[in-house]
């Protein structure tokens, strides 16, 4: 397990998380991060892409439109420190049209249709794929997920997890798709039929094309505002 982990350390994470309610689109939040799997020192290069309905939009259009764009770069603390803050640099991208009249990141705010940029201390976010590894099989042992099956889930041989009443995720039911290769996880569903939220992982090379992806895009007009 913990050579199939080191071997995917320095991917590319790819992840996307779909939320529905009532049968309906609401928001899509999706975001590149590298590594995939950071050791503490290390710098982490996350771009986060998150869209929604417009405010004031019906919901049942399922149309969401692209909100905001953040760019975060930080060296991981150490892990008897995650919670703390951390100095970082920040960019965030405030899409106009939206509804909303701004962006916010702590104490940061983006007025809509401008983009800032920040450096300094500020709370450090956690973007590694969790549960995985050595977590879940603790959680496993504790009784928090019960092993449903095997499937192959993307091209990739996969274990299929459910989460029991003692676990940690809220709003159940929890399905967990995990890889018998890397023990990451690739897939999970969370929430009852009403209202969840579907999670996706892929993890990529850090070619030079898909570290690209990293890079926040300024739309064109829009003037800096931080």
């Amino acid at each position: 397990m913990l050579t199939a982990f080191n071997e995917s350390a320095d991917t590319l994470a790819y992840v996307t998380v779909t939320g529905v309610t009532a049968g309906h689109l609401i928001q899509v939040d999706q975001w590149w991060s590298w590594p995939a799997v950071p050791s503490p020192g290390q710098v982490e290069y996350v771009r986060d892409d998150f869209s929604q309905i417009p405010l004031g939009a019906s919901k049942a259009t399922g149309l969401v439109k692209l909100t905001e764009v953040d760019g975060y770069a930080t060296v991981v603390p150490r892990p008897s420190a995650y919670g703390q803050n951390e100095r970082a640099r920040l960019i965030v991208v405030c899409y106009a049209g939206t509804g909303q009249t701004g962006c916010g990141w702590g104490r940061f705010n983006t007025p809509a249709g401008t983009w800032s940029q920040h450096t300094g201390v500020m709370p450090y976010t956690d973007y590694t794929p969790d549960p995985r590894g050595a977590d879940l099989a603790q959680q496993i042992a504790q009784g928090q997920w019960r092993i449903v099956g095997r499937t192959r889930l993307r091209g990739q041989q996969a274990i299929k997890l459910a989460e029991t009443p003692s676990g940690h995720f809220e709003g159940r039911p929890v399905f967990l798709w995990v890889s018998t290769t890397t023990y990451l996880p690739l897939r999970m569903i969370w929430g009852p039929a009403t209202s969840y939220a579907v999670w996706t992982w892929d993890y990529l090379p850090p070619s030079k094309a898909n570290l690209a992806h990293l890079r926040v895009p300024i739309p064109p007009g829009y003037p800096s505002s931080g």
